[in-house]
């Protein structure tokens, strides 16, 4: 019962902070607003954006580079950098970015990496992040 008295509460708070922010926020003017503003305020943080992006997968793809080196299998910049995005992609799309890691052998693997490289670098870059 007293689980049931402190719910009903919490959402009464919540439908009151709600109302309350909904009042405030929607009775007010919007100043208008054009296609020019917008992209003009947006663009620099998009291209922001994409930089990061790029220097991270740059960063990632060097990394695996170096370790293709150290390992003594062939280097390349397309696997590489096949391993860095499509890891980052799968860590994206996966639970608990589990995803990534897996596909990252199974790419090297299928790229011509052994089994030995292929699972040492995916761990290496694991815990080198």
């Amino acid at each position: 019962m007293a689980k049931l008295i402190s719910l009903l509460i919490f959402i009464a708070i919540n439908g009151v902070i709600l109302f309350i922010t909904a009042k405030n926020d929607f009775t007010k003017d919007a100043p208008p607003m054009t296609n020019h503003i917008v992209i003009s305020e947006i663009l620099p943080y998009a291209l922001g954006a994409v930089a990061c992006v790029a220097v991270v997968l740059l960063a990632e793809t060097f990394k695996y580079m170096l370790m293709m080196k150290r390992l003594g299998e062939k280097v390349s910049f397309k696997n590489a950098f096949g391993t860095a995005a499509l890891g980052k992609y799968f860590d994206c799309i996966t639970p608990s970015g589990a995803g990534g890691q897996p596909f990252q052998i199974l790419w090297l693997h299928r790229n011509g990496y052994s089994d030995g490289a292929s699972g040492a670098m995916t761990v290496t870059g694991y815990v080198t992040m």
